[in-house]
């Protein structure tokens, strides 16, 4: 990497140790992840190289007795030793490792053990003589931090690399993250050990420019937004270890992000063009999220810890109170001061970021349609007015720009074109800031709600209504929120039943008429929650009819559906569902007890018996605890 006036620093002090007659080692000590391997490996090993010196990096991360690190110090001298010592003779390496110490192994007068002296002799004595060079070694032992903590505890470990700096003279770097080493024998023998500890420290500019380059830019699109965002880059890299910058993390975000940054940069869409500057670094924050998360070990693929749930973000908006009640609400807190208008979470992007999936261009954008409210191509003006007046777009805007789009909102809103969740925002939105607009509160109420039934009909369901739109009673202005918000809770049970109603009607349809669509129907995505689609909405009898009347082959296929459609995961855990479950059973049964089932046929009917039951089993839990 490129050196800044502190690795510089650093530089100069490893040369003046090296050039000194000394028989300590040094530390150089700073947070996992800030680049100290990396430095020593790309630029201070170039630069002694011209001293006679070599340098190698040995990790004591697991190690279990010193021997294991003497096999770890011949592993790294290989390359070195390769061409003078292996090709001179038939000697295993790891032989050597085993019956010499580090210091004999690289000094010539002791070169060849007594029990090996026999072998090849002569040849090992010339290929010692060409290794008197190997004196000037550096070795650089890294992870003390990471040792198995008795070797640390029982002093072993250093009282090892003393004995190199004391006995051989060998020069010594120790790397480690010291603000992690708490035992009390480790800080008593230390100073005996070490005579300076160097506190590591890189310019970010000059760090990421390396780490950017190394990495590539796939187009001069990506290089000039990464830069031009490289300080709100370090703002939240820095959020991950107190203040300091991990760069593995920032190598392992610029290597994932180009691709989904270049697809995004490419899109042509005019609707997306309009929101693609917010739009990529909304993505770019919650990319940057997701990787420093998961690399700090709070996420994983598959246990994302509800991330994705903002059920809290309307009350804690509204109340004083900014007490984190679950996992997104500290994200928020975290990196995006509090602020849900921010934060967007991608369902793709964070599969593919943890190692479970693929960057899919083609998820990603149907989150964006969906997140824009970006209708056959057309990013409604409504909608551009009602994301303006999020937070942080308010934070930039003059008085009169504030009032102006404020009076859009209410002039949109009176014309129905809002969603049926957004009614709770707008009214803060509308009244927030002293209520600039001089609004009567009893009279907004009243017509929000007016709206909201002339509109029923053309809401969709939305499943998680009544958690989003929670409203602490201490609330400012809870008298008129809570009536607005139980208009809006019966809206969606209506369109709950009608959705319901409309859905239940199709999967008979297809259950009867075509059993081939129904199994796709259910099995499209086999990762997501069913929702609304469940195989109660046909009565035990259909289904069992059904059944029967159907091939062998597709008998096996509903056996599989009834397994996929009551797993875990899927959200059939209702009432109806167990009462559809029993049911079947019970016919089932009663078919089993007066039928011969000696044949293909009548095993399959065992087999939906063996489902059925294992699906009761699995979903009791679940409506018991409701």
């Amino acid at each position: 990497m490129t050196n800044s006036k502190d690795t510089n620093k650093t530089q100069l002090l490893i040369l003046n140790y090296l050039n000194s007659n000394t028989n300590h080692a040094i530390m150089i000590t700073a947070p996992w992840g800030s680049g100290k391997t990396h430095f020593l490996r790309n630029t201070v090993f170039n630069e002694i190289s011209s001293t006679g010196y070599k340098g190698i990096i040995v990790s004591l991360f697991g190690v279990t007795s010193i021997e294991g690190i003497k096999d770890r110090i011949l592993i790294e001298l290989y390359p070195i030793l390769e061409n003078k010592l292996v090709k001179v003779g038939a000697i295993a390496v790891s032989t050597i490792a085993k019956v010499v110490d580090i210091g004999k192994l690289i000094t010539p007068a002791n070169w060849v053990p007594t029990n090996l002296e026999n072998i090849e002799g002569r040849k090992l004595k010339k290929a010692a003589a060409e290794l008197i060079n190997l004196k000037k070694l550096l070795i650089c032992f890294d992870d003390l931090e990471r040792v198995r903590p008795d070797l640390l505890s029982s002093t072993e470990i250093l009282g090892y690399i003393n004995s190199l700096v004391e006995e051989e003279n060998i020069k010594i770097i120790i790397i480690a993250n010291q603000d992690k080493i708490t035992d009390k024998q480790y800080l008593e023998i230390k100073e005996k050990v070490i005579s300076n500890t160097i506190h590591f420290t890189q310019d970010f500019s000059n760090a990421f420019e390396a780490i950017a380059s190394e990495v590539g830019y796939p187009t001069n699109k990506f290089r000039n937004f990464i830069h031009d965002n490289r300080e709100s880059i370090k703002t939240m890299l820095e959020k991950e270890n107190d203040g300091h910058v991990n760069y593995r993390t920032l190598k392992y975000f610029l290597v994932h992000f180009q691709r989904v940054a270049h697809y995004i940069q490419s899109i042509r869409d005019k609707a997306i063009i309009q929101i693609k500057e917010d739009l990529l670094k909304k993505v770019m924050d919650f990319c940057l999220v997701v990787c420093i998360e998961f690399k700090i070990g709070k996420i994983s693929y598959g246990a994302n810890q509800e991330m994705d749930d903002l059920s809290n973000a309307i009350s804690r908006m509204m109340l004083d109170d900014k007490t984190p009640q679950n996992y997104a609400d500290e994200i928020v807190d975290k990196y995006y001061g509090g602020k849900y208008d921010g934060y967007d979470y991608y369902r793709n992007l964070f599969d593919y970021l943890t190692g479970g999936d693929v960057f899919s261009e083609k998820e990603l954008h149907n989150e964006i349609i969906k997140k824009y409210n970006i209708l056959n191509g057309t990013l409604d003006e409504h909608y551009i007015v009602y994301r303006s007046l999020g937070y942080h777009e308010v934070n930039h805007m003059n008085d009169d720009e504030y009032l102006s789009q404020t009076n859009k909102l209410l002039a949109f809103l009176r014309e129905g074109t809002y969603h049926l969740q957004d009614f709770i925002t707008i009214f803060y939105y509308l009244t927030r800031f002293g209520n600039p607009l001089g609004l009567d509160l009893e009279s907004l109420k009243l017509e929000m709600i007016s709206i909201l039934q002339a509109n029923a009909q053309r809401y969709s369901y939305q499943p998680m209504l009544k958690q989003y739109t929670s409203i602490d009673e201490n609330s400012s202005n809870y008298e008129y929120y809570l009536p607005i918000r139980n208009v809006m809770l019966a809206v969606n049970n209506q369109n709950a039943e009608r959705d319901q109603n409309v859905i239940d009607e199709n999967i008979l349809n297809l259950l009867q008429n075509n059993f081939d669509d129904c199994f796709q129907y259910f099995t499209d995505d086999l990762t997501t929650s069913l929702g609304k689609k469940s195989l109660s909405a046909v009565s035990p009898e259909i289904f069992l009819d059904t059944f029967f009347n159907q091939t062998n082959a597709n008998k096996y296929k509903m056996n599989m559906l009834i397994g996929i459609v009551f797993s875990s995961g899927k959200g059939n855990y209702a009432a109806k569902d167990l009462s559809f479950l029993r049911g079947l059973q019970s016919l089932v049964e009663n078919h089993i007890s007066a039928e011969n089932l000696n044949n293909v046929s009548g095993d399959l009917t065992l087999e939906l018996l063996n489902y059925t039951k294992k699906a009761i089993e699995a979903i009791i839990p679940y409506v018991e605890s409701r």
